[in-house]
């Protein structure tokens, strides 16, 4: 394979170059790494911001790893250009890197929403090491932080930092968790564990202004409310993609466009994570070991001229929501299908099922990890389904409905009180 380039932090890079070691003794690996230090997992960052782990828990592997692996690591060298079909990186110090396949892992910067104050102190975006370190910096002078996020990503985080003994606000753009993936009753869970957990949460409103001088004062939301606060977190912001978008590589607003097999319209570039706007079902929320295996085996085969299966993706989320095992596959959007559900005796929505044609197209469940795999296989093949048979105690939610029925005939309405 000759040289490889990864562009960006990313762990789906490094395994892809231990694959590449372990049958290939002879190819030089470069990762080229806009932070400062090792790559790192994102996923854990949230854990360590709570103080459930520690930083070595976060870096992914040690300098000897990549030293025994022959590894090359380049930190904190500024790229000026690419030149995409000759596969050469030239850096502002007026040295260049060539090879023969790159992989675009990450974006050296962040791309905030269009408002005032956004490069004040204070406002991350908490996707790198280097930002939650400098997160981490300033903690006891934040009273309040702000974090304007529609997805499992920002939820992750703002319960993260229930534990620091500071105020939480949690502005969603959209009004819900996931839009498009969750319906309103699983979002609406969602958000009440956050709420009893002490997290404000102010839907359909968004951040339209960051008011102070150098740092962060206070942030002005676009329903004419303003909220003192220290920091202020975007954990959905875009990539910035002028590093990328120049010259003959295909780039969306936000991503690189890819296929399936994480291919761009040049032979010999790949992008992976963030950067691929084919793993645009996996935004959202971190990406998982199991998503990274494959996109590593997808690449790997079709650099090798293995032929991979295509495959029907769908969005799969897993996550520990509050002590709660929260897990979704599926847009729960269908429309056409019928919904079947299950409460507990505390009246928390613990499952949910989307079946159509007696299929099974979409699911959620809590604090049901031994359904997970079985759910995961009826979506993945499309199989037959009874929720009643999978999950005893599940009704059709037509039924529940006309179960809750006033003395005098009428249907009544119960909003289940969730228990966080």
């Amino acid at each position: 394979m000759s040289r490889i380039i990864a562009i960006g932090q990313s762990i789906t890079a490094v395994k892809f170059f231990e694959k590449v070691r372990n049958d290939d003794p002879d190819s030089e690996m470069v990762i080229v790494n806009f932070d400062k230090d090792l790559p790192s997992r994102p996923e854990r960052f949230p854990d360590f911001i709570g103080k459930k782990i520690d930083r070595k828990n976060v870096v992914y592997q040690s300098e000897s790893f990549y030293k025994n692996l022959r590894f090359e690591v380049i930190n904190g060298k500024k790229i000026n250009r690419i030149n995409w079909k000759r596969k050469t990186v030239f850096f502002e110090d007026g040295q260049k890197l060539e090879g023969d396949i790159i992989l675009v892992a990450a974006s050296d910067k962040t791309s905030y929403p269009d408002i005032k104050g956004t490069i004040k102190e204070g406002v991350f975006s908490l996707k790198t090491i280097d930002q939650v370190d400098a997160f981490l910096a300033m903690i006891r002078r934040i009273d309040t932080v702000v974090i304007q996020s529609s997805s499992l990503k920002g939820v992750l985080w703002a319960q993260s930092m229930i534990p620091l003994q500071i105020e939480v606000v949690l502005a969603i753009p959209a009004g819900g968790i996931l839009p498009g993936v969750l319906d309103e009753s699983v979002s609406n869970v969602i958000i009440s564990m956050l709420e009893k957990a002490g997290v404000r949460v102010i839907r359909d409103c968004m951040v339209a202004e960051i008011l102070g001088e150098s740092d962060v004062k206070a942030v002005r939301l676009n329903v004419n409310k303003v909220i003192a606060a220290e920091s202020v977190i975007f954990p959905d912001a875009a990539s910035d993609m002028r590093l990328f978008n120049k010259g003959e590589l295909e780039c969306c607003a936000d991503a690189v466009k890819t296929n399936l097999n994480f291919e761009t319209n040049l032979d010999n570039v790949f992008a992976i994570d963030e950067m691929a706007d084919s793993c645009a079902l996996s935004a959202g929320t971190f990406l998982s070991d199991d998503v990274r295996s494959i996109l590593v085996g997808r690449i790997y085969n079709r650099i090798k001229g293995i032929e991979t299966p295509a495959v029907t993706a769908f969005p799969c989320y897993s996550a520990d929501l509050l002590g709660h095992d929260f897990f979704c596959i599926g847009l729960m959007n269908c429309e056409g299908a019928e919904v079947f559900v299950k409460y507990d005796d505390e009246q928390l929505l613990r499952a949910r099922f989307i079946v159509k044609d007696n299929i099974l197209k979409a699911a959620y469940l809590l604090n049901y990890s031994d359904l997970e795999t079985k759910v995961t296989q009826l979506v993945q093949e499309q199989q037959p389904v009874d929720p009643s048979a999978l999950c005893p105690g599940c009704l059709k939610e037509e039924h529940l409905l006309q179960s809750q029925v006033g003395s005098v005939g009428e249907r009544v309405l119960v909003k289940p009180e969730i228990q966080g």
